[in-house]
């Protein structure tokens, strides 16, 4: 049972260095629809550390209403039926309430052969260049 608690741990700090590479917005979800990380580009895209992201409701990130009458996360319903998920024109808003339009692309994280979550592309539309930065940066 240790080795394999070792093992996942091993394995999502693999996965997060090859996330944290990603000059993107990049988010991953577990399999049951919460934030597991946020690459550096994602954080500075909804002004937050993946620590405070971290357990999140993936609506609750991308700051959505939530419907009591919708199904699971249509992400990782797409996403773990086996398609990609993708949508342009989705409406976001950052954790300092600044509404934007992304585009979002998902696909299944799968790790020895078991399904781990997904992990999802967010690209603002309408800027130029991978990064846009939507929280105040202090310039020396």
């Amino acid at each position: 049972m240790e080795s394999s608690s070792i093992q996942r741990e091993n394995d999502e700090t693999c996965i997060r260095g090859v996330l944290s590479a990603v000059p993107h917005a990049v988010v991953w979800i577990e399999a049951h629809g919460s934030v597991a990380y946020l690459n550096p580009a994602a954080e500075m895209l909804f002004c937050l550390r993946w620590e405070e992201a971290f357990g999140l409701d993936l609506d609750a990130l991308l700051g959505r209403r939530v419907d009591a009458n919708r199904d699971a996360c249509p992400v990782l319903s797409c996403v773990r039926a086996g398609a990609d998920y993708h949508r342009e024109a989705e409406r976001v808003v950052s954790a300092e309430g600044r509404e934007l339009s992304v585009a979002l692309t998902a696909r299944a994280l799968l790790l020895r052969g078991a399904f781990r979550g997904a992990v999802i592309l967010v690209r603002e539309l309408g800027r130029p260049g991978p990064l846009i930065r939507l929280c105040p940066v202090a310039v020396p």
